[in-house]
């Protein structure tokens, strides 16, 4: 299962890292069906969370050095991480929310 948002953010942190322009991935990915992907494809991948094809994800994960399992579980450490924060957050907020109606009930 590849959960929305995070495997965009994942393959744009990966390309990144490996310092690789958008074209420089669609080369190390190279044709997928007999044509190289489009800059639009990985933009709306990267940036619009567009859920690549099974054989993109398998192609994106060799271009990283990865098995396709692998870039699956990065994706939702990711998701769970970013989970995490924002229930923390969540806490947070609702415990000031609760000390400040507190403090008015006095």
């Amino acid at each position: 299962m590849i959960i929305k948002g995070n495997f965009g953010r994942l393959i744009q942190r990966l390309r990144r890292e490996n310092n690789w322009t958008v074209q420089e991935l669609i080369n190390k990915i190279g044709p997928v069906d007999g044509r190289p992907l489009s800059l639009s494809y990985i933009s709306k991948v990267e940036i619009y969370n567009e859920i690549p094809k099974p054989n993109i994800v398998f192609k994106l994960a060799e271009a990283f050095g990865k098995n396709e399992k692998e870039l699956l579980d990065l994706a939702k450490q990711e998701k769970i991480e970013d989970l995490k924060i924002k229930l923390e957050a969540k806490y947070d907020d609702a415990l000031v929310f609760y000390r400040k109606t507190k403090k008015g009930t006095r």
